[in-house]
C-alpha cells in the first residue's frame, strides 16, 4: 500500500450531488473521494465503482452523495498505523484512511493497483477482444460496455489487464466494437503503467475475425483472451508449454465435472439394453477463453468477414497447424454470465 497526499482535494461534503461528485472524481484522478459530515468527520467513500452500481441499479444522477457512497469502510486510528499491512492482508478493501481522536481523516492509503512492482516485463503482448455486444449481461450492457462493467473498484478490463500486468505483461491490444468510444475516452482517462492500442473493428468481425487487423502489427507469439474472463494461473507455465510442443494454437482448458442427475442407458440397434449407468458423472475440459497463438495463423483468418474462435480453431486443425490443451482445474472466472459475475464478486468479497 502507499500513501496518497494531498488528500483535501479528495475532501467532499455529503450533501453535493452524484453529479458533482463525478466532476471532482474526473479532476482528481484518484478514483475515490472521502466524504464528510457537517462536522467534517468521515461518513463515508465513494469510488467510481459506487458510481457504476448505483447507476446499474438505475440510480439518478440527481441523488446525493451521501445516499451512493459506502458507509461499510475500514479505517485505522492514528495510533493503530502500525497495524495497516497487516488489516490491509485479505480484507478486499483498496482505501483504509487514518482518523485521528476526533474522527477527522489526516491520512489516506491505498493498494495502488497502478504502481504494482514489476521485475520481470514480458514483451509477449497481449490482445483482448473487447468489442463484443455483451448480450449474456443484458440488460446492463445497454447501458456500459462489458469490459466497464465493475468488478469491485475497477472495471472488468482493467481486472483482467491486472492480472496479466502482475506477471510482467504490460503490451494491451484491444479490439473494440461496442460502446468503443466510452471505452477508448475511460481508459485513456485514466494513469496507467502499461501500453494500450486500441484496434477498431468497422463492422462486427465476430470472436476471432478482429485478429485479422493484427496482422503485420504483431510477429510471434502472443496471448488471447476474451473480456469477460478472468484467470488465475501462471501465464509462464502456460508459455512453457506452448513452446514444449510446439504449437501454433494452445487452449487454456479448463476441466469440469458434470453430474448427470438420470440413470443413462446404452442400447443396441434393437433396443436392447447393453448397459446401465446409474447418475453417471462425466468430465470435458471446456474452452476458457484464453490462447497462446503463433502470428502465422493471420494468414488463414478471412478479412473483413465474420469469423468466430470455433471456426479458426477448426481451419487451423484441418490445416495441419499444432492445436493443444494446456489444462487447469480451478481459478477461472466467466464474468459474462450473471451467476459467474456473482460468483466473482462474492470471491472479492464485494458484492452488494
Amino acid at each position: 500500500m502507499h500513501e496518497i497526499y494531498n488528500i483535501n482535494e479528495l475532501l467532499v461534503k455529503d450533501n453535493i450531488s452524484l453529479k458533482e461528485s463525478l466532476e471532482i472524481l474526473d479532476r482528481t484522478g484518484k478514483q475515490v473521494l472521502l466524504v464528510t459530515d457537517s462536522n467534517n468527520k468521515l461518513s463515508g467513500i465513494l469510488t467510481d465503482g459506487d458510481v457504476r452500481r448505483h447507476l446499474l441499479k438505475n440510480g439518478k444522477m440527481t441523488a446525493l452523495i451521501k445516499d451512493v457512497m459506502n458507509m461499510n469502510y475500514k479505517f485505522l486510528p492514528e495510533e493503530d498505523i502500525d497495524k495497516l499491512e497487516m488489516l490491509y492482508e485479505g480484507s478486499g478493501y483498496h482505501h483504509i484512511p487514518i482518523l485521528d481522536a476526533k474522527g477527522f481523516v489526516i491520512k489516506l492509503y491505498t493498494d495502488n493497483k497502478d504502481r504494482i512492482k514489476v521485475n520481470n516485463k514480458n514483451e509477449i503482448p497481449v490482445v483482448i477482444m473487447a468489442g463484443g455486444r455483451g448480450t449474456r449481461l443484458d440488460p446492463l450492457t445497454r447501458i456500459i460496455p462489458k469490459p466497464l462493467i465493475p468488478v469491485g473498484d475497477i472495471t472488468m478490463i482493467e481486472k483482467i489487464m491486472l492480472s496479466f500486468y502482475e506477471q510482467g505483461f504490460y503490451k494491451f491490444h484491444l479490439i473494440v466494437n461496442h460502446k468503443k468510444d466510452l471505452i477508448i475516452t475511460y481508459l485513456n482517462g485514466l494513469e496507467l503503467p502499461y501500453q494500450i492500442k486500441f484496434i477498431e473493428e468497422k463492422k462486427f468481425l465476430g470472436t476471432a475475425g478482429g485478429l485479422k487487423l493484427l496482422e503485420g502489427m504483431i510477429e510471434g507469439l502472443f496471448l488471447l483472451t476474451n473480456c469477460d474472463v478472468l484467470v488465475k494461473t501462471n501465464y509462464q507455465s502456460f508459455i512453457n508449454w506452448h513452446k514444449t510442443k510446439n504449437a501454433d494454437i494452445s487452449i487454456l482448458g479448463v476441466k469440469t465435472k458434470m453430474e448427470m442427475p438420470y440413470g443413462i442407458l446404452n442400447i443396441d440397434e434393437d433396443s436392447y439394453v447393453t448397459d446401465i449407468k446409474e447418475k453417471p458423472n462425466y468430465h470435458h475440459f471446456i474452452i476458457s477463453g484464453l490462447y497462446l497463438i503463433k502470428s502465422c495463423v493471420f494468414k488463414i483468418i478471412p478479412e473483413n468477414v465474420e469469423f468466430d474462435m470455433d471456426k479458426l480453431l477448426t481451419k487451423a486443425r484441418n490445416k495441419d497447424y499444432k492445436v493443444t490443451c494446456f489444462p487447469i482445474e480451478e481459478g477461472w472466472y466467466d464474468m459474462g454470465q450473471f451467476s459467474e459475475y456473482q460468483k466473482l464478486l462474492m470471491h472479492l468479497k464485494v458484492l452488494d
